[in-house]
């Protein structure tokens, strides 16, 4: 009854994955992220690069401590359904209708955010409106600093921010709600910017 019911709640969210298959999943997306996961005093195993990507990334790295755990483990459990629910690019393709190449292109000149799997590109569905990119994708994607980790991408895409209030609305949208609401793509590309100064 319990795999029935983990089973039905994976499949409303859009997972088609067996609960025999979560703990393959998580052990991947774990080996993934060993490095920021699992020493005790993360910092010592990075270079200072390193350390400061993750630090904007919304990585806290103070030694580990229980709680600290379960944030990370909630990371990688994320991480694992964010690159569960990715399209390739061939099937990224055929939804948006064009050929395989064009999306590596988009691709190569960061026109849409991927992220690799095992040598493959996986494109993240925050990006897709049905059949075509989000409006504005290009501009925005361009903008993101290279070296923030697919969970930052993904909760900076789809968590509100004043920054992004329009009059008309009075309330702060996400820069995917800015994007899908006709809103110009240029306030989304400047607040992405600047992440690389957080």
């Amino acid at each position: 009854m319990a795999a029935e019911s983990t089973l039905a709640y994976l499949h409303a969210r859009g997972l088609q994955v067996e609960p025999e298959d979560l703990p393959p999943l998580l052990e991947e997306a774990l080996q993934d992220m060993r490095q920021t996961l699992f020493p005790t005093n993360p910092e010592t195993d990075l270079t200072a690069p390193e350390v400061a990507a993750l630090k904007r990334g919304g990585f806290e790295l103070a030694p580990l401590s229980s709680t600290s755990s379960d944030a990370l483990a909630r990371t990688a459990a994320e991480y694992a359904v964010l690159r569960d629910t990715s399209l390739t690019a061939a099937e990224t393709a055929r939804k948006l209708g064009v050929d395989p190449s064009r999306v590596r292109q988009l691709l190569a000149a960061r026109k849409i955010y991927g992220l690799q799997v095992k040598g493959a590109w996986k494109i993240p569905l925050f990006q897709l409106v049905d059949d075509r990119l989000l409006p504005g994708l290009e501009e925005v994607v361009t903008a993101l600093p290279k070296d923030l980790h697919p969970i930052a991408v993904y909760h900076w895409f789809t968590t509100p921010t004043p920054d992004l209030t329009p009059e008309s609305l009075g309330r702060a949208l996400s820069p995917r709600e800015w994007l899908l609401t006709g809103h110009s793509p240029t306030a989304v590309a400047e607040l992405a910017t600047d992440l690389d100064n957080l």
